[in-house]
């Protein structure tokens, strides 16, 4: 929807779509008409459609992806129908409104003649004379980037070493603040300007995204960028203080949804490294507040009548249930061909896959094996029926971390009990909604079938993370692990673990991709395990070997014709570097998660005197 800028220039606009042709050939094979079963209808954009009319469109669904005077422009309405249907997203609207939202409106209702008609170069023209397209980012200098890094001199490989002093380089290139502009008309911009530097992801994405961030904030502390990483969380309490969460990015279409709660584990990362007492204080009123929204927002009561037990979990559940504008066609499309009737559970759903960080992947669809249309494709998605066990992992470990601050750091022993109650019940719905059997491994559990979702995916061993509270048989939970994962075929490829083994799926969170950042977290649960297992850390080694390689080839060593780069995801199948596929996307370098995560690994597994249990 939005013009981004290429990672080389924040100072100029460069026309650069996120989505890529994939998605444009997609588009073009389309048919001219749409129609759903609760009345939603909408023309698709052809070749030789010049003409536009209110009676194209007709979309059924209840709550907006965004609210207030942004909404008409940005997230829903003929505008945007409009400019879809003509082919013009990625032009308009601008990411800078010229006059006053209801202006705006006014204008584009002008531009319809009097039979109600809007031309293409009518269209245009509104287009030009209402918006801007101009730079909102400029870089920004990291003043605490030096590069004699001690981190540096640990490392015992000289191959690593040499790795982490590419990656470290890379941060003051990603490094991006608001212009002056944004926030002195912060009504014209569709963003949510925050007040320090921040990192973008990478070079497609021009703006702060939320759990991208854990990973970012990973690198800079390793990097000794404190007060860069302190700034980043300051970005993220203004964020809470205006918004009431956590969006899951600054960009006015993805306000209604979060993405996973990792703000607490940041700034427990943070005052590991810094100590500072004073800077926890005034923040842990925005941890609360997040916590607090999650309790509100997102959790779901379980009855299980095997047990007659309720448990309260947590759900990626997001109340928007209209297409997305920036993926408007595909949206449409998918829930068109959907045998479902409930287009706005299907739209729910794929905003809920957003928020969940895994847009999109066939953790979210049917697997319904008779049906061979919907199952393991987006038209069966139901993230909404799917309570996903490592949400309820983020919660649980956000809780003892909250209750160690208020006991052993603030002094409260009364937030400290509330916060352990807390952590205690989300453990206990684990065990007892995720758990498959006495001493089993977990799974996401199924609302609507009442059932485990018994696919592999990363996540299904995230609960060792909370290893160090359990109160089971530690030894066993871990050899039932290490059996899992040997049995499961996912050990088998050179580039790592792939994020799932659904080796049909078209999706970028799917086989044969490998995803850093669950890599990562692979790799840390297993090391829960180390002084359990023999084999934990020998694993947990493997699997992050194999990341480490083809990031180390796709960067230093890049197969013939390609760029020399680090990507956002890898193809797990070859160790050459080669990027993974990235469904309607351009790959993506940079990449500031793969960047943290990389640096992690090689932190943990490469460098002298570290605990092989942290």
């Amino acid at each position: 929807m939005f013009v981004f800028q290429m990672l080389s220039s924040a100072s100029s606009v460069v026309k650069m779509p996120r989505h890529c042709f994939f998605l444009q050939l997609f588009i073009s094979l389309l048919p001219l008409f749409s129609s759903g079963g609760n009345g939603s209808t909408f023309f698709f954009h052809k070749k030789d459609s010049d003409v536009f009319t209110r009676d194209h469109v007709k979309v059924n669904c209840s709550e907006p992806i965004c609210i207030g005077h942004y909404r008409e422009i940005y997230c829903e309405g003929a505008i945007m129908w409009a400019a879809w249907y003509f082919g013009l997203q990625n032009e308009c609207p601008g990411n800078r409104m010229r006059f006053e939202a209801e202006v705006i409106l006014k204008n584009f209702d002008s531009s319809f003649d009097q039979q109600g008609r809007l031309y293409r170069e009518d269209f245009r023209r509104f287009c030009k004379e209402n918006f801007d397209d101009r730079p909102y980012l400029e870089e920004a200098q990291v003043k605490d980037w030096t590069a004699d890094l001690g981190f540096l001199d640990r490392i015992t490989s000289p191959k690593m070493k040499m790795f982490a002093t590419a990656i470290h380089k890379i941060w003051p290139q990603l490094a991006r603040r608001f212009v002056d502009d944004v926030f002195e008309h912060p009504d014209r911009y569709p963003f949510l300007a925050v007040p320090y530097t921040f990192l973008i992801p990478g070079n497609l994405v021009q703006m702060y995204y939320y759990w991208d961030t854990f990973w970012i904030v990973r690198g800079l502390l390793l990097s000794q960028m404190k007060e860069t990483a302190r700034g980043v969380l300051l970005n993220m309490a203004h964020v809470l203080q205006v918004r009431g969460h956590i969006p899951n990015s600054g960009n006015i279409q993805s306000v209604r949804r979060s993405q996973p709660p990792v703000f607490t584990l940041m700034v427990r990362d943070y005052y590991e490294a810094s100590g500072d007492k004073q800077f926890l204080a005034e923040i842990i009123p925005a941890l609360e507040r997040e916590l607090n929204w999650w309790r509100k927002n997102r959790t779901v009561v379980v009855h299980l009548e095997s047990k007659n037990e309720q448990y309260i979990a947590y759900q990626y559940r997001t109340m928007a249930n209209c297409p997305r504008p920036e993926s408007l066609m595909l949206d449409y499309y998918f829930a068109m061909e959907s045998s479902r009737d409930d287009l706005e559970f299907i739209w729910s759903s794929t905003n809920s896959a957003c928020e969940s960080g895994m847009d999109f992947s066939t953790r979210w669809f049917s697997f319904d094996d008779n049906d061979e249309e919907m199952a393991y494709t987006r038209k069966g998605i139901r993230t909404n029926e799917i309570v996903p066990v490592d949400l309820n992992v983020l919660m649980a470990a956000n809780y003892r971390i909250m209750a160690h601050f208020f006991r052993e750091y603030l002094e409260n022993p009364r937030k400290a009990k509330f916060y352990e109650f807390l952590a205690e019940s989300v453990s206990e719905a684990i065990e007892a909604l995720f758990r498959d059997g006495s001493g089993g491994i977990w799974f996401d559990f199924d609302l609507s079938e009442r059932k485990l979702r018994r696919r592999f995916f990363p996540s299904n061993i995230f609960p060792l993370l909370l290893l160090d509270w359990s109160k089971g048989d530690k030894a066993k939970d871990c050899e039932t692990v290490i059996r899992y994962l040997n049995e499961s075929g996912s050990l088998e490829f050179k580039g790592g673990i792939p994020s799932s083994m659904e080796r049909g799926s078209v999706e970028r969170w799917d086989f044969p991709n490998g995803e850093p950042r669950l890599v990562h977290l692979t790799a840390i649960s297993l090391l829960k395990c180390a002084q359990f297992n023999a084999e934990a850390y020998p694993m947990a080694k493997r699997i992050a070997d194999g990341l480490l390689t083809t990031a180390f080839n796709g960067l230093f060593n890049p197969r013939r014709g390609m760029p020399a780069q680090l990507w956002e995801k890898y193809d797990v199948r070859f160790d050459d570097g080669r990027s993974g596929f990235e469904g309607n996307y351009i790959p993506q370098t940079g990449f500031g998660g793969t960047n943290g995560a990389l640096m992690d690994l090689i932190k943990i597994f490469y460098t002298k005197n570290n605990n092989k249990n942290k």
